[in-house]
């Protein structure tokens, strides 16, 4: 028994002196650099940035300021993390091969989930799972750089996403998500307003073939609320993906008044508006949509 314990003791003060070592002579540079080529070979239309990286214990990674940008355009960033840290996860059991978990702070809130490879050379396809839980629309700055608009608000919920080859957005995936107290300010005045704000909005999306399904989008606010219904078609520069939405609004007595801007009460389509409902359609792109009442 003596000696049994002083076997463990040495086993104990080895692997500590191993972990500390780990610390002090990690080679960060050399696994920034690994992981931001392998991202970069997984999918060549986006570059991934990563600040410092740490060990995390038990056997994770710690990353400071990591964020992702399209590669030909590097200033507008698609995401970006305060802190993240990756670890691996217990679905390599399941699936041969390597899988991640990762949890970090973004735009005010969390975003947690896992991150799958039939591979190990971490080239092949791959399949996430991602939860979001209060995340702060208002600080994403994709909204303001890319469709000149902004969107505010609190959304939580799950997506989930499986490569295909040649990239996003060419795989498929699920969203299902809810924004609670947001505001959308239009690009152009619209029926003589500069923005909406609803109290709820839930939506569910479903991506095939490059084309996202509004499975469910419902919206409530205090003076409207509406459902839509249709397909955003993708192009690898979002703002130029097509849109063909049919959006049926019914309004509260004053969502429009005789001072409502462009369109009063004494036009027809104020008096469709007092009615309480009506329906457009929206086309175009994202970027220049284009609005009109059926």
């Amino acid at each position: 028994m003596p000696g049994y314990k002083t076997w463990l003791g040495y086993v104990l003060f080895a692997t500590v002196v191993c972990i500390m070592f780990l610390y002090v002579c990690f080679p960060s540079d050399a696994v920034r650099q690994y992981l931001e080529g392998s991202a970069s070979r997984l999918t060549p239309a986006l570059a991934l940035r990563l600040g410092q990286v740490a060990p995390a214990l038990p056997f994770g990674l710690r990353f400071q300021d990591a964020d992702l940008s399209l590669r030909e355009r590097p200033g507008i960033l698609l995401f970006k993390a305060d802190s993240f840290v990756l670890m691996p996860s217990v679905r390599m059991l399941a699936l041969r091969g390597p899988a991640f978990g990762f949890a970090c702070t973004a735009y005010g809130g969390r975003v947690q989930g896992a991150i799958s490879f039939k591979t190990f050379n971490l080239q092949g396809p791959f399949q996430s799972d991602v939860e979001m839980t209060d995340v702060r629309l208002g600080q994403y700055p994709y909204w303001r750089q890319w469709l000149k608009r902004e969107l505010t608000g609190t959304m939580s919920g799950s997506v989930t996403y499986a490569s295909n080859p040649g990239g996003f957005p060419r795989g498929s995936g699920e969203a299902d998500v809810s924004i609670l107290d947001g505001t959308v300010w239009f690009a152009q005045p619209f029926l003589g307003m500069e923005s909406v704000s609803f109290q709820r909005l839930d939506a569910r999306m479903v991506l095939e073939e490059q084309e996202i399904s509004l499975a469910r989008f419902d919206f409530e606010g205090k003076d409207v609320e509406g459902k839509a219904s249709g397909t955003v078609r993708l192009n690898p520069y979002f703002p130029r993906s097509t849109l063909d939405l049919s959006v049926a609004v019914k309004t509260g007595s004053t969502f429009l008044t005789d001072e409502g801007g462009l369109f009063g009460p004494g036009t027809f389509l104020g008096k469709r508006l007092q009615e309480g409902d009506f329906k457009i359609h929206i086309g175009g792109t994202v970027a220049q949509p284009r609005i009109d009442f059926i």
